[in-house]
Order: structure tokens, then C-alpha cells, then sequence
């Protein structure tokens, strides 16, 4: 297994995205915004994993499906955190220009 993700856009109700250096954070329904996000998931292919032990962390969202069920995770460029485990990719696969365009507070 190396895909993690295989989630559907047209499933989301919503995203909130999480800041962890100032943890403000701001919920969109933007279809637009919403896609992307789903696509660049769905991309994700990792190499490694190991445990994720520690409290911090950089960006975070949650998603939010239509059916009523949620979905948090936590980000940063070269990993993606789910249930306590670290998933690692080949390269950097979240560039912090990309997670800041979402995560860091602004309207969207």
C-alpha cells in the first residue's frame, strides 16, 4: 500500500484548516478550493512511515463529509500525520507555499 488517500470532492460538505504556529483556523466550502485539496490528497504516495509521538504540529484540517462523518489529519511539507503514524513521501510533497494558501487565516 502506498496510497493513503482515496477520497471523492463531490463527498465534502467542507474543509477547516488549521494553523499550528498560531492556531487560528477557518472553515471553506469554496468547490474550488475543496477540489484541489481533495486531488492533492488523493496524489499523495508516501515511501515510509513510523510513529508520529509528539504533540506538534504545523497545519492540520479536517474534513468534513456530507453524510456527517470527519476526517482530521495534520500536515507539513514532508509529512502527512493519520492516527499517531508519520507517512513520509519521496520528496517534499506539501511545499509550505502551497499549505499556506489555505491554512494561514484569510477569507476563502
Amino acid at each position: 500500500m502506498e496510497k493513503l488517500f482515496v477520497l471523492n470532492a463531490s463527498d465534502v460538505n467542507s474543509i477547516e484548516f488549521r494553523n499550528g504556529y498560531n492556531f487560528e483556523q477557518h472553515i471553506t466550502k469554496n468547490k474550488n478550493v475543496i477540489k484541489d485539496v481533495i486531488d492533492h490528497l488523493n496524489a499523495f504516495r508516501f515511501k515510509n512511515m513510523e510513529s508520529a509521538d509528539y504533540d506538534g504540529w504545523s497545519y492540520g484540517f479536517k474534513i468534513y463529509f456530507k453524510d456527517g462523518k470527519e476526517f482530521s489529519s495534520t500536515l507539513d511539507p514532508n509529512w502527512v500525520r493519520v492516527c499517531g503514524v508519520g507517512y513520509a513521501p519521496a520528496k517534499e510533497f506539501f511545499p509550505k507555499a502551497w499549505l499556506d494558501q489555505y491554512c494561514l487565516p484569510y477569507s476563502i
